[in-house]
């Protein structure tokens, strides 16, 4: 068995001499140490592209959390017996708790003849299941409405 026979024939640099063959072999060997070098500087920019990518992963993760537990809040049927309808002297309010705030509901003077439901009679005189029906109708206006800052 032993060892492959070499084909020093087929061999291009056998004809070279020895200075000229020590300089080709430490030539050859410092491009691939300089080749070694750009692969690990590769590997070092993409090590840092995958670490921003990841942060960037994360902060959308947190904000993609907290939409959807606005959306969760915003989309809960409010009770009616979370609606509170306050009768003053001039003007009639509603008050809702959502989100951890009061929500006021300016419903109108009472005064006034009710454009929502169309009963034809004054906020005054409205029984508060039907002003709890109003409040719920400008709740959503509120709810739906686009806030800057």
């Amino acid at each position: 068995m032993g060892r492959k026979k070499i084909d020093w024939v087929s061999l291009e640099y056998k004809d070279f001499p020895l200075k000229n063959l020590l300089g080709k072999e430490r030539r050859l060997q410092r491009m691939i140490e300089k080749r070694q070098g750009d692969i690990q500087k590769l590997q070092d920019t993409i090590k840092k592209e995958l670490q921003k990518i990841n942060r960037d992963i994360i902060n959308i993760k947190g904000d993609l959390r907290n939409i959807r537990m606005v959306i969760k809040e915003k989309s809960k049927e409010v009770t009616n017996k979370g609606i509170y309808v306050l009768r003053g002297d001039k003007i009639t309010r509603g008050k809702v708790r959502m989100m951890g705030e009061s929500k006021w509901v300016h419903i109108g003077s009472n005064d006034v003849i009710d454009k929502f439901t169309n009963t034809g009679k004054t906020y005054g005189k409205m029984t508060d299941e039907e002003l709890i029906k109003i409040i719920k109708i400008k709740l959503g206006k509120i709810l739906t409405q686009f806030k800057i800052g």
